[in-house]
């Protein structure tokens, strides 16, 4: 068992800290991570992975190449994502095995950050998914194989203080300690932090400068650390790859030393941290406090003068004044808007403890009054949707699940049809609200939160609805389609962008949970023919395969030509498959995927590398090379355990 748990430990970081949060909602690490740590492999069935393994672990790599997409931010903003070749990441486990302690350690010598690690985790948290099982919100662990139980509630490989999302920052103690002690605030940015960092910065802030250059070679953390983020990202020096938590905290060590070289430096001019002055950190944002204009100018001045050294620069259009109270727009907006929402809440728990008609009847003049009013809010404070949309559809998810759930006890009686029609009209104006405040912000995390939500029409009390009407299936099924007309919209035909996650999530999902309802309506099919007509990347191919295999012969055709193209693609880039990570993954998922023969791929096989693998091989290989759950199994469990890895933000 001990060896046992320290295989799990060692190569949990595949599962945490290597891929971005924003992805497509199948794609997963599970299947690379458990045939790291299976045990008892036959040596016979186990060649073909290890051939694999060692294609992309060849001692001739000196470098990996990212998969690098785009991904929409707040307010119409975009940001470059980057998934890492495999063999990166079992780099950064063996990292993390390595060095997990040294880089807690680096992580703690600066009192100003706000989130950092501060020990090594438990392999697993408390059972919450369970909890969302016994609460009736999902059958989440239904369909699962029993080798992913431990999977279900890894969520972090290290603990973090003293928060994990800035919001709570806010909301906290330790702000209103802060407004207490101080009358001013300034609030700070790095500018383009990620795309900045020099990597060999990390050795001059863990050693100095001179003592790095001097001893570049040494098998030291910092040397190690400056090399994995390099050969990750192509052999650059000149920023990292956004996405992973590796990142963050690559840059929480650098950030550490620059705090505490601002801390030393203010000295000098007599100023103490904690007295004449405060400053807190939240990666690369900073929140600057003092009695006095002239010394939060000061610590700014000092602050822009240690970043760079470590060639990083302030965002002088992002900084902000405060006096106390420290409140601002945000804050009052978010206050309001909570308000708001939990007065509907209010009226959705009467409509869950009894179904009195009188009550039903004005749900959905109350959430339109609700709605109307969440607009003005935010068109007064001047703030984005975006600010307030993860809470808002968190919370209407508990009321639409509360609700779905009053109807399971309904008997087949005149009394209780009446009942059930009062809920679905209460779930109309829920779902209504849903998807108006999701084509206000169509982002992938709002995709999450809609995957997640549509898990209620999976649920018991969701059924006995159904079978009274179909009424909320062909509303959500229209309110689907034109969020996926208008992300398509956006994303394809105005930006140019033929490989945008938030539009293959919204085809994942529809076509999951509503099926050919989805799929088979012209204006899907008119979406998915864009796709397919555009050049093959990894992302667009596994999105429309999985919708392909939801009917092989109706989409017999487009499925042949989205394989021809996919395998066209990794014969083309074989050379680089120890390389590129969009052609090692589209390999991979080909040998993983249901549809093909093993004649088929064999021959896949032969074109890219040597030998001919037998049926047994092949067969072993087929539920462990891939990294999509393709007949969605997984999804509704990958949902959730999204909800439980919180986002940086």
């Amino acid at each position: 068992m001990q060896d046992t748990d320290y295989v799990s430990r060692k190569f949990r970081a595949v599962l945490t800290e290597v891929l971005p949060h924003e992805l497509p909602i199948i794609f997963t690490n599970d299947f690379f991570y458990l045939s790291l740590i299976e045990k008892n492999v036959p040596p016979a069935l186990a060649e073909c992975l290890a051939e694999l393994r060692a294609l992309k672990r060849s001692d001739q790599r000196k470098y990996a190449k990212p998969y690098e997409y785009v991904i929409r931010k707040d307010r119409g903003g975009s940001t470059f994502l980057g998934l890492m070749h495999p063999n990166s990441q079992l780099d950064a486990a063996e990292f993390y095995n390595a060095f997990a302690e040294t880089l807690i350690a680096a992580c703690g010598i600066s009192p100003a950050s706000l989130r950092r690690p501060t020990s090594i985790a438990s392999r697993t948290t408390a059972n919450r998914l369970e909890d969302y099982v016994k609460r009736g919100e999902a059958d989440v662990h239904g369909e699962s194989e029993p080798d992913t139980k431990e999977l279900r509630n890894i969520v972090s490989f290290f603990v973090y203080r003293d928060i994990n999302l800035l919001s709570k920052f806010f909301d906290s103690s330790m702000y209103l300690s802060l407004e207490k002690k101080f009358s001013k605030l300034r609030t700070l940015d790095i500018s383009k932090c990620f795309h900045s960092i020099y990597t060999h910065s990390v050795t001059w802030a863990v050693k100095n400068k001179d003592f790095s250059k001097e001893n570049s070679s040494l098998f030291a953390f910092e040397q190690q650390f400056d090399r994995l983020m390099q050969r990750q990202n192509y052999n650059e020096t000149n920023g990292i790859i956004i996405g992973p938590e590796l990142s963050r905290l690559f840059a929480e060590v650098i950030f550490q030393r620059i705090d505490l070289n601002v801390i030393e430096s203010a000295k000098k001019s007599k100023l103490n941290y904690g007295i004449d002055f405060e400053f807190k950190r939240y990666v690369d944002d900073y929140f600057v406090y003092a009695n006095d204009t002239e010394i939060i100018d000061l610590i700014e001045q000092i602050i822009q003068e240690e970043a760079f050294k470590y060639k990083l620069h302030i965002n002088e259009g992002k900084s902000d004044n405060f006096t106390r109270p420290f409140v601002t727009p945000l804050s009052s907006a978010k206050r309001e808007i909570h308000r708001v929402m939990y007065e509907l809440k209010d009226t959705v728990d009467e409509l869950h403890g009894g179904l009195e008609a009188e009550k039903f009847r004005f749900i959905t003049r109350r959430v339109k009054s609700k709605t109307l009013e969440s607009r003005l809010i935010i068109g007064e404070h001047g703030i984005g949707f975006h600010n307030v949309s993860g809470w808002a559809l968190s919370l209407l998810r508990v009321m639409i699940f509360d609700l779905a759930k009053s109807a399971k006890g309904l008997r087949d009686i005149k009394e209780d049809d009446d009942k059930c029609g009062y809920i679905e009209r209460g779930l109309h104006a829920l779902f209504s609200l849903v998807f108006y405040i999701s084509s206000l912000d169509i982002r992938v995390t709002t995709t999450y939160s809609i995957g997640s939500i549509l898990t209620v029409l999976t649920t018991k009390g969701f059924d006995k609805i159904r079978k009274r009407s179909d009424w909320i299936d062909h509303f959500v099924q229209k309110e689907m389609i034109d969020l996926l007309v208008a992300s398509h919209s956006a994303f394809y035909r105005k930006m140019k962008r033929s490989d945008a996650v938030e539009t293959f999530n919204l085809i994942l999902l529809g076509s999951h949970y509503l099926g050919s309802n989805f799929y088979d309506r012209i204006e899907v099919r008119s979406v998915i023919n864009d796709i397919l007509g555009c050049d093959i990347s990894y992302f667009s191919f596994i999105t429309l395969k999985f919708v392909f295999l939801k009917d092989k012969s109706k989409f017999s055709n487009e499925l042949s030509k989205l394989n021809s193209k996919a395998i066209d693609f990794v014969k083309m880039e074989k050379s680089k498959l120890s390389v590129d990570a969009e052609s090692y993954l589209i390999l991979s998922d080909l040998l993983s995927s249901p549809d093909l023969t093993n004649d088929e791929k064999r021959n896949i096989w032969s074109d890219v590398l040597p030998g001919s693998p037998s049926n047994a091989k092949l067969d072993f290989l087929k539920t462990r090379c891939g990294f999509v759950d393709w007949n969605g199994i997984r999804m509704t469990q990958l949902l959730m355990r999204r909800r439980l890895r919180p986002v940086y933000e």
